[in-house]
C-alpha cells in the first residue's frame, strides 16, 4: 500500500483513534470480510485499501517535527495491542526494545500525541466496552478480561472518561437503544 505510506510520510495522528462509532463498524466489516476464507488476492487489496482509505478520512495527520523511525513506532503499537490484557509498562517496553524508558516515553508521546499510559487506559476500556455491550460478562468479568487489575482502578477510569458508572452507562444506553426502537416504529 505505497500510497498510504507515502501520504503519511513524515507525519503523525494528532489524535491516533477513531472514536465515531458507523467509521468503528466499517472497519470491522472490511476485518470480517478479510478474514473470510476463500477470498482472492485482489479482493484482500481492495478491502485493505478501504481500510485505509477510512483511516486517512478519520484521523487528522500532522507533519511530524523530527523524522521518526516508523518501524519503531509501528512495533510499538504492534506489542502494545498484542499485550494490553497483561502487565505492561514503560519498563516492560523498554526492557522489550531497547531503549530505556525515558526514551520510549517521550518517543511514544511524540508519535502519538498521547502518552502511553492514557493510550494503554483507552485500549482497556475500549476493550471493556466492546465486552460489556456483548452482555455476556459481569462490570468485573470484562474490567479484569480487559487488562485492568482493580475494580476501583477499572471505575475511576470509567468515571474520568464517561462521567458515569458503568451500571448507569449500559442503563442509558439501554434506554436510548429502547427510545429509538419506539421512535422507529
Amino acid at each position: 500500500c505505497e500510497e498510504f505510506i507515502n501520504a503519511t510520510k513524515h507525519k503523525k495522528a494528532a489524535y491516533p483513534f477513531i472514536t465515531d462509532l458507523d467509521t468503528v463498524k466499517k472497519i470491522k466489516e472490511c476485518i470480517d470480510e478479510l478474514k473470510r476464507d476463500g477470498i482472492n488476492e485482489v479482493k484482500q487489496l481492495g478491502y485493505i485499501y478501504l481500510i485505509l482509505g477510512i483511516i486517512m478520512e478519520s484521523i487528522f495527520f500532522e507533519t511530524a517535527q523530527a523524522p521518526m523511525d516508523a518501524d519503531l513506532a509501528s512495533r510499538l503499537l504492534f506489542y502494545i495491542n498484542e499485550n494490553y490484557k497483561s502487565e505492561i509498562s514503560l519498563d516492560t517496553l523498554a526492557a522489550e526494545f531497547g531503549y530505556n524508558k525515558s526514551y520510549i516515553s517521550r518517543y511514544f508521546k511524540s508519535c502519538f500525541s498521547i502518552g502511553f499510559n492514557r493510550y494503554l487506559t483507552s485500549l482497556r476500556l475500549k476493550c471493556a466496552l466492546m465486552l460489556m455491550h456483548e452482555g455476556h460478562l459481569s462490570f468485573t468479568s470484562c474490567a479484569m478480561e480487559s487488562g485492568f487489575t482493580s475494580m476501583r482502578t477499572f471505575y475511576r477510569t470509567f468515571f474520568d472518561e464517561f462521567g458515569c458508572s458503568p451500571r448507569e452507562y449500559m442503563a442509558a444506553r439501554t434506554e436510548n437503544s429502547r427510545l429509538e426502537k419506539i421512535v422507529r416504529a
